[in-house]
């Protein structure tokens, strides 16, 4: 990548040529009169002003000199909800237009907002460039000939770190007697909600003989895969918890992040309950996905009273028989395929929307 990396809240803002892409979209990359300006490291949840202003006015400038005139700024933010009118002034300080990206995936009312979750992307870009689309008719047909099996599990469900939340779905999946019964991992890295909520050393004692445990204990050495596939595929939905940091972005009822973790279950073919923003499931059938199948849950895990709705109706599915969600699940199976079918569609669009910023009509 070549342009601005603002860094520690402006302590470091560095004009770069060769720098790591952070998965950036090629389309994005490939510019003609756009600078990029990729945020690392600073606002915490919520973007709301400019930390050394006119350092990076400064650098902009300095760019100019180096690289030639530009005529547009893209500031990058990724897992960052973006109050827009700071962007707005430094426009009008700098005469230029600048635009702005996160994972946040409601729309924009200004044009200047644009849908870039890179870690969505980053997972997404995996599949498509390994040859996905070309193999999604063997693995519509594979899957579909479970319907005269019994696929392995019920449900898949992947915690890499710790949070209430997740703790809660591990004791029902214990309590039931079905982590047996799904493909599971759960790890023991620690973040600052960890503890909120539970007794992480009795926890972790009471649990001593069965965590940490993952199959996909090689997801830090490969930031593009994470994890595979295959029990997915081999499961008929998967439990999706984003992370517990989302009740402490301000604002969130008015906004949806969205990352890569439903990505899999939705190219997979498989439902999914899910507990992050509460917009999640209007945005999803905004781009066109419908949830018709009661294998579905959408449940903001920004509020205790739906966190508890949504652990009971994960509760009344898991401990139903495997043949009964083999049933339900093959029931509903179209809709998971013109699930897939919206979801990649939606976003093979928005990425080659990515092509205005090499152009000079904006």
């Amino acid at each position: 990548m070549r342009g601005i990396i603002y860094d520690k809240d402006g302590e470091s803002i560095e004009i770069v040529e060769n720098s790591e892409t952070y998965c950036l979209p090629p389309e994005i990359l490939n510019k003609n009169d756009t600078l990029i300006v990729l945020l690392l490291g600073s606002f915490g949840f919520n973007f709301r002003k400019f930390f050394q202003k006119e350092k990076l006015i400064s650098k902009i400038f300095e760019y100019e000199k180096k690289y030639g005139k530009v005529n547009k700024i893209l500031f990058i933010f990724n897992e960052v909800i973006v109050d827009p009118d700071p962007i707005y002034k430094l426009e009008n300080e700098i005469f230029k237009k600048c635009y702005y990206s996160s994972f946040d995936i409601e729309e924009g009312k200004d044009g200047k907002k644009i849908f870039m979750p890179l870690s969505l992307l980053s997972q997404l870009n995996y599949a498509l460039d390994s040859g996905y689309l070309n193999a999604k008719g063997f693995l519509l047909t594979m899957t579909h000939n479970y319907y005269n099996l019994i696929k392995p599990h019920k449900a898949v469900f992947l915690s890499n770190h710790i949070s209430p939340i997740r703790i809660e779905i591990f004791n029902i999946l214990k309590n039931t007697d079905n982590l047996k019964n799904c493909a599971w991992s759960f790890q023991d890295r620690l973040v600052y909600y960890s503890g909120e909520d539970h007794d992480l050393d009795k926890f972790f004692k009471e649990n001593s003989d069965i965590i940490p445990y993952s199959y996909d204990g090689f997801n830090d050495k490969s930031v593009s895969l994470k994890s595979t596939y295959f029990y997915q595929f081999e499961s008929y939905f998967e439990i999706c918890t984003e992370s517990y940091f989302f009740k402490d972005i301000k604002g969130i009822e008015g906004c949806c992040p969205l990352t890569e973790k439903i990505v899999k279950p939705i190219l997979s073919f498989i439902p999914f309950i899910f507990f992050g923003s509460p917009r999640t499931k209007f945005n999803l059938e905004r781009i066109g996905l419908e949830f018709k199948c009661p294998l579905y849950g959408f449940y903001d895990n920004t509020n205790k009273n739906s966190i508890m709705e949504g652990l009971e109706h994960l509760r009344s599915i898991i401990t139903l028989d495997i043949k009964e969600i083999h049933q339900i699940y093959f029931d509903h199976f179209g809709e998971f395929n013109r699930n897939n079918d919206a979801f990649l569609n939606h976003f093979i669009t928005l990425k080659k929307s990515y092509n205005i910023f090499n152009s000079k009509i904006i």
